[in-house]
This record gives structure tokens, C-alpha cells and sequence, in this order.
């Protein structure tokens, strides 16, 4: 992979990672009735994990 395509496809991950875990997050925090967005916090934190993680599979 090319450092241009590298490059889109970490900043892709990682977008993407803390994006759809973040929604996942604030639907919990909506449907439970979680105080102060607590639940999106932890999901923007588990999707930047995971993107990570991948980012470190797929480049390595």
C-alpha cells in the first residue's frame, strides 16, 4: 500500500471507528436514559481502540 493510500485509509478507520461506536454509544445513553452522554463517551473511546488495533493489523 502506497504512504498516500496508507495514510486515507488510517484517518478512514479511525473516523469511521469513533463515528459508528460514538452513535452506538449515544443510542444506549438514549434507550437507558444515561445521564451526562456517558455512554457515547465510552463508545468514541471502544471504536478509537478498535480502529487503532486495525490500523496496527492492516499497515503491519
Amino acid at each position: 500500500m502506497s504512504g498516500v493510500n496508507a495514510g486515507w485509509a488510517a484517518i478512514s478507520y479511525l473516523i469511521a471507528g469513533i463515528g459508528v461506536w460514538g452513535f452506538i454509544g449515544w443510542l444506549l445513553d438514549e434507550w437507558l436514559g444515561i445521564p451526562q452522554h456517558f455512554g457515547t463517551m465510552v463508545g468514541m473511546i471502544i471504536g478509537m481502540a478498535g480502529a487503532v488495533y486495525l490500523i496496527v493489523k492492516r499497515m503491519s
